[in-house]
């Protein structure tokens, strides 16, 4: 299970690392309004962070609430992958 303070803090790392803004300014904002490329960058680390499809590279609006975005992420991870683990023969 993942904590919403660990999907908060990866949130606010994922748009720092790409903005170059420093971490506690992201976090003071908690709403960002990211250009194409940040927010495809974001949103694919974010994606790869938790190894979830967060489904938001189509979306036309490019706003992050950190906080509503750690929920989402929260409530992904609990629900277990539907889809199967390769088997791999010892």
């Amino acid at each position: 299970m993942i904590s919403r303070h660990l999907a908060r803090r990866l949130v606010v790392k994922a748009i720092a690392d790409v903005t170059g803004e420093p971490p506690d300014e992201v976090e003071a904002q908690a709403i960002h309004l990211l250009d194409t490329r940040d927010w495809e960058q974001a949103v694919s680390r974010l994606e790869a962070y938790f190894d979830v499809s967060l489904g938001l590279l189509a979306s036309p609006d490019r706003v992050v609430d950190i906080g509503a975005l750690a929920d989402t992420i929260v409530g992904m991870a609990a629900v277990p992958s539907r889809s199967p683990r390769p088997q791999h023969d010892a």
